[in-house]
């Protein structure tokens, strides 16, 4: 009779165990996906940003670059819009010097 209640006892211990493995790994599945999903997402919003800027000549920045201070950026009705810039003047030089 012992015997038999230890090893009922060992049945439940065992697939308690079993359950609860099964769920940590059911996680890591999700965790992964999600880090995949996620990763996808960056490389299409990227590719998405490079399509609509145009070619490597561009330059983008946030809106907050056209405000006077922190102040008058706190204003902007959509702080977080992007704006795309040539990098060059209208004859083809750059805006830039290099030394």
């Amino acid at each position: 009779m012992m015997l038999l209640v230890l090893i009922s006892l060992l049945a439940v211990a065992m697939t308690g165990l079993a359950s609860i493995e099964l769920r940590r790994s059911g996680s890591a599945d999700h965790l992964t996906t999600a880090r995949d999903n996620a990763r996808l997402a960056l490389m299409q919003a990227l590719a998405q940003l490079q399509k609509t800027a145009g070619p490597d000549q561009r330059i983008t920045a946030g809106a907050e670059l056209l405000a006077k201070d922190d102040k008058e950026a706190e204003t902007f009705a959509n702080p977080h819009w992007t704006g795309v810039w040539r990098s060059t003047q209208a004859d083809g030089t750059s805006f830039f010097t290099r030394n």
